[in-house]
């Protein structure tokens, strides 16, 4: 029925903008791009259609098209806030981690009241283990009203704790998130995710319902099926999620990771270790990336996993499981 609506009225924003966000969610991501793209060409400065744009552009599989047009856009509006955030979005996923950062910290200096480069710029300290400068930075963000920035909000916040190991404090914060917006994906997501590394799938199969229920082919929410898989000992259901939110999302460290534990848990080295490997390529900081590299060397190499391990606690010297991996507590 959009694409009908964008036929009878070819050009019309409203038509495009809602065939362009079916397209994505029916993963048709060159036919949503297409239609987001509509809308710029005839307005260059709407947020909403470089935001559905460059999403649906880098789930094509085409992020380095995006990098080029958002170069061009930013050579002729480089105080553009939202061109910048997304400029980093698309370094991000390029794997150019200090460019994407420089790109979000100038988004921050143009427009302060803005959560999302923040966030961003917050979600990038807490993967490299510095929780403490994804507190500040998720602090200095001033109030709002908007019920979707409430809801990341929360969410960041909720991870943030998670990593801190204050589990209650996550659970405060993600009831907030879903207080805000029961049918968000990212607080959905993170609740799995809380409740499978708990132990307590049983719990977690509730909200997975209500992420399949509202975006079944989300990568993320396949990946949280396939933990709520692994958290009840179905290791080969959880790996074939695993690799189906990877088909989805090839750049994903975390997908890597999750099949590298069920891989490794099933007793299956060669794709424990590729699947490492992986991980590691996209988040060469990453402690959770580098543990489990360790873990699938020492199979058969444990001096070199020894070395892969003290080379991350020297990036990471306050982060507990390198330490237990060490056997230094």
């Amino acid at each position: 029925l959009s694409g009908r609506a964008v036929e009878l009225i070819p050009g019309d924003s409203g038509a495009c903008a809602l065939h362009g966000a079916m397209a994505f969610k029916m993963r048709e991501f060159q036919k949503a791009a297409k239609s987001f793209d509509c809308i710029l060409q005839a307005k260059t400065d709407d947020p909403d259609a470089w935001a559905g744009w460059v999403r649906a552009t880098i789930a094509a599989g085409e992020p380095g098209k995006a990098q080029e047009r958002l170069q061009s856009a930013l050579d002729r509006s480089p105080k553009d806030a939202r061109l910048n955030y997304w400029f980093g979005v698309v370094l991000l996923r390029q794997v150019l981690p200090k460019k994407a950062q420089m790109a979000f910290q100038d988004a921050v200096a143009l427009s302060p009241a803005d959560v999302a480069a923040p966030l961003a710029l917050a979600q990038m300290a807490l993967d490299a283990g510095d929780s403490k400068r994804a507190t500040a930075l998720v602090d200095k963000i001033p109030s709002t009203t908007s019920t979707s920035d409430t809801t990341s909000i929360a969410v960041m916040r909720a991870r943030i704790a998670w990593s801190n190991r204050l589990v209650d404090e996550a659970d405060n914060q993600l009831r907030l998130a879903l207080a805000a917006d029961p049918t968000s994906i990212d607080a959905l997501v993170l609740q799995i995710q809380t409740l499978c590394a708990s132990r307590k799938p049983d719990l977690a199969r509730p909200f997975l319902e209500t992420a399949l229920a509202e975006d079944p082919k989300n990568a993320d929410v396949v990946d949280a099926q396939g933990q709520t898989y692994a958290a009840s000992g179905n290791l080969q259901a959880a790996a074939g999620r695993f690799e189906q939110a990877i088909a989805y999302e090839p750049n994903r460290a975390e997908y890597y990771l999750h099949l590298g534990r069920a891989a490794l848990a099933q007793g299956s080295f060669d794709k424990a270790t590729k699947a490492a490997e992986s991980a590691a390529e996209l988040k060469p900081d990453s402690a959770e990336m580098r543990i489990l590299q360790a873990q699938v060397l020492r199979v058969k190499r444990p001096r070199e996993a020894e070395m892969v391990l003290i080379e991350s606690l020297k990036l990471h010297p306050e982060i507990a499981e390198l330490q237990d991996e060490l056997g230094l507590t």
